[in-house]
């Protein structure tokens, strides 16, 4: 089992047990949390995939783990610049400003990634 925590930690559990197998820390810059609107209380979780875990990470990187060792296979900064940052999409238009969804998008030839 794989959970992660708000600073992008990741965990790998033994589901039957409980004990830590490993852990992954991205080593965000905890001065990040000046720049969030509620600190790192906002945790996307896990994905898991051909062997991989990813996990969005609080400074906005990418980054996958090898889901058995726990070592780093790559990672990639999803920052984009000013100009083309936050694209906010309300999700009732008739309550603007209560609901809305941020996307994060990184290009590269022939790839997109949307967080």
């Amino acid at each position: 089992m794989y959970v992660s925590n708000g600073w992008s930690v990741v965990y790998a559990l033994d589901a039957v047990t409980g004990e830590e197998i490993w852990t992954y820390d991205p080593e965000v810059d905890r001065s990040y949390i000046r720049l969030a609107c509620c600190g790192p209380a906002h945790n996307r979780g896990v994905a898991v995939y051909e062997g991989k875990v990813f996990v969005g990470t609080f400074d906005g990187g990418l980054v996958a783990i090898d889901a058995t060792t726990g070592e780093e296979v790559w990672d990639v900064d999803t920052w984009i610049p000013a100009d083309l940052a936050d694209l906010i999409l309300p999700v009732h238009p008739e309550r603007l400003g209560e609901n809305f969804i941020s996307v994060k998008v990184a290009a590269k030839p022939d790839i997109v990634v949307v967080m």
